[in-house]
């Protein structure tokens, strides 16, 4: 707005043919200085804009890759400060869905469940289901449990109750990741008998770490009564500074891996820490029981990491479990294009 009260719109459109339009101006006064037939002076004028132009994507880019290391600078220092910080709560969903899962094996009524979309581009996504499981689901994994450390494969062949529980779970999560992935040939005996994975990887806290919550006002008005009384031990003060953390940071480093689905089955009352975060994303999960998440670190169809989801921490005082997801990628040769052209689509 001006001094007459005259609005203009700008966006990033206007933003840009302004520019262009001063490009413009620039190299039709260089022209005013030399004196060329026509065909000349469109040439020297194309040259001229070309120039202008490659010299502000040159600018761009490199105010781009700046941005971009300064953020991830900033997101890997704030992390350990993320886990220390009790009040740092579950990010915002951008989005949410509803997703139907149908046992075809049982004579059971479709399940609904609620995806909830923290961060999602054509080749990262991050999203969350609450309730994903039952307490009695969490039990049977731990009947299964080798090691203090995986529950394998072979837990989906067991007869028993535990073992149909489990069976059940399995088939959840890798239809969901079929669905959010667009993955249709994705089986149990693929990733299990190529990759050599287990069901589930533990990952367990063996520090124990806690922090002392923020003093309440209650805490605080105990304290004014006794003009004498020390600093809680109980509690931190309101402003104190913040507790740094340390959080265990996991590198996805093969180009073969998808995604990672991430399952909370249970939470100790008296540990106050946990969570799952992703720094280059800006995504901060609190755990919950029966929650699950998953991280899809690139796309299947252009395997290239975006570096949002390929990089997370598990902040102290909570177990959780895991599952990667792998897809076999052919090189292809001139001769044998058309057949694997034929065949992709079924060797996942």
């Amino acid at each position: 707005m001006d001094f007459d009260f005259n609005i203009k719109h700008e966006d990033d459109r206007t933003r840009a043919q302004d520019e262009a339009d001063g490009f413009m101006e620039e190299c039709k006064k260089k022209l005013e200085e030399k004196d060329l037939d026509p065909v000349a002076m469109i040439d020297t004028l194309a040259d001229c804009m070309e120039q202008k132009i490659n010299e502000a994507l040159a600018a761009s880019t490199e105010e781009q890759e700046f941005q971009t290391q300064l953020k991830k600078r900033m997101a890997s220092d704030l992390a350990p400060f993320a886990c220390g910080d009790l009040s740092f709560n579950t990010s915002t969903e951008v989005i949410n869905r509803t997703w139907t899962f149908r046992d075809t094996t049982k004579k059971s009524d479709p399940r609904r469940f609620l995806l909830e979309v923290f961060h999602e581009l054509a080749s990262s996504s991050i999203i969350a289901v609450r309730n994903f499981t039952t307490p009695e689901d969490c039990d049977a994994l731990r009947f299964f449990v080798e090691d203090d450390i995986r529950i394998p494969f072979s837990a989906l062949n067991d007869m028993t109750k535990q073992g149909q529980l489990v069976q059940s779970l399995a088939k959840r999560f890798y239809q969901l990741i079929q669905a959010t992935m667009g993955w249709e040939n994705l089986a149990f005996e693929t990733q299990s008998s190529e990759f050599g994975v287990n069901l589930l990887d533990i990952l367990t806290d063996s520090e124990g770490l806690s922090v002392l919550p923020t003093c309440t006002k209650e805490d605080l008005d105990k304290m004014s009564e006794n003009d004498s009384a020390q600093a809680p031990t109980t509690c931190n003060l309101p402003g104190a500074s913040s507790v740094q953390v340390p959080t265990r940071q996991f590198l996805v480093n093969d180009d073969r891996q998808v995604a990672t689905v991430f399952l909370f089955c249970s939470q100790d009352g008296n540990r106050q820490l946990g969570g799952l975060h992703f720094p280059n994303a800006a995504v901060h999960l609190n755990p919950q029981p029966n929650m699950l998440v998953i991280a899809q670190h690139q796309s299947i169809q252009k395997p290239m990491f975006d570096g949002y989801t390929d990089e997370y921490h598990l902040c102290p005082n909570h177990d959780v479990m895991t599952h990667t997801f792998y897809f076999k990628d052919f090189k292809k040769t001139s001769s044998d294009k058309k057949r694997n052209a034929e065949t992709d689509k079924d060797e996942l």
